[in-house]
């Protein structure tokens, strides 16, 4: 099985199309087609429902697409460390946050592509410390920039940080299929009043609650709150989500399994998204850290274009 086969198949989930994703990926689309099939045989498992135009992926392919990832991040690192002795001195970016957020995945898997094909010298890490806030991480040089979703309006950054904003992620709310919402093609904020919403406590908490509380605190009636705590990122897909609502970045949703019984209304784009940055120090000395940025900026950018111009 060739580590491209899950490249292939993690941008194929994206785009939803064999044609695009074989431009995308430099591909002739009978190749990628059998790349797909290659997959579904090794794991005796159909990846993707095929309706023309477009495909979508089966309850099976969504497991999979979340392990594709790990298998991915596990595949560059070992390529890292397995590299040649003379690239033992490159330079190291070490970055953390959102490590299960789909866009974020894909942007640091564009951003390696493109170290690989301009044959820069350096190399990327990625780091995660339990308990220890982002901000503080990169204080105490743990690392050198982190993704994050951040409210800048009324939680600023200070002087010594410098937040690049790289997109906004759709958010959706998690609710019960007998929910007297559940039937809506979209929601705005004036649909969450007097309902109660689920906020996440403990070691992992959602750092848009910052974005949502501020809003949903301004409605009349406003809805009440059920803290829930929050052990890890692993526990959105275990979570018992009762009559309550459940606010999660769409990505993020995307790469979770979720009881048969819960589904995903998307919210309105105008009532509340998640803006994702990329935060790191005013003043470093790496000298190859500018680089990063500006290509991670460029790919964030290529692709946004890349999805608003999608039918």
């Amino acid at each position: 099985m060739r580590i491209d086969y899950f490249r292939n198949f993690i941008e194929l989930a994206h785009c939803n199309s064999f044609s695009e994703a074989a431009r995308r990926l430099h591909i002739s689309q009978p190749v990628l087609s059998k790349h797909i099939s290659l997959l579904e045989k090794e794991f005796q498992a159909d990846l993707f429902a095929r309706t023309k135009p477009h495909v979508e992926l089966t309850e099976q392919g969504k497991t999979l697409l979340e392990e594709s990832y790990l298998i991915m991040e596990h595949f560059q690192r070992a390529k890292a460390m397995l590299s040649k002795a003379e690239r033992s001195s490159s330079p190291v970016v070490a970055f953390g946050g959102l490590n299960r957020n789909a866009d974020v995945v894909e942007l640091i898997s564009r951003v390696r592509y493109q170290i690989h094909e301009q044959q820069l010298d350096l190399v990327l890490k990625r780091k995660e410390y339990q308990n220890l806030p982002f901000v503080e991480q990169l204080e105490e040089d743990h690392v050198d920039l982190f993704f994050s979703m951040l409210n800048l309006e009324d939680y600023p950054l200070g002087p010594t940080m410098e937040a690049h904003l790289l997109f906004h992620n759709s958010v959706v709310a998690l609710i019960q299929k007998n929910h007297r919402l559940a039937g809506r093609e979209c929601l705005y904020l004036d649909d969450f009043s007097s309902e109660t919403i689920i906020v996440p406590l403990g070691s992992y908490a959602l750092t848009g609650r910052q974005i949502i509380e501020p809003r949903l605190g301004a409605l009349v009636p406003p809805p009440s709150i059920r803290p829930i705590y929050f052990e890890g990122i692993n526990d959105f897909a275990n979570i018992v989500i009762e009559d309550d609502i459940l606010f999660i970045e769409a990505p993020l949703y995307e790469t979770f399994r979720f009881p048969e019984n819960i589904v995903a209304v998307p919210v309105a784009p105008e009532a509340l998204v998640f803006p994702i940055y990329l935060i790191h120090k005013a003043q470093s000395s790496h000298k190859m850290l500018p680089v990063f940025i500006d290509l991670t900026l460029k790919e964030a950018h290529a692709m946004m274009a890349e999805r608003s111009s999608q039918p």
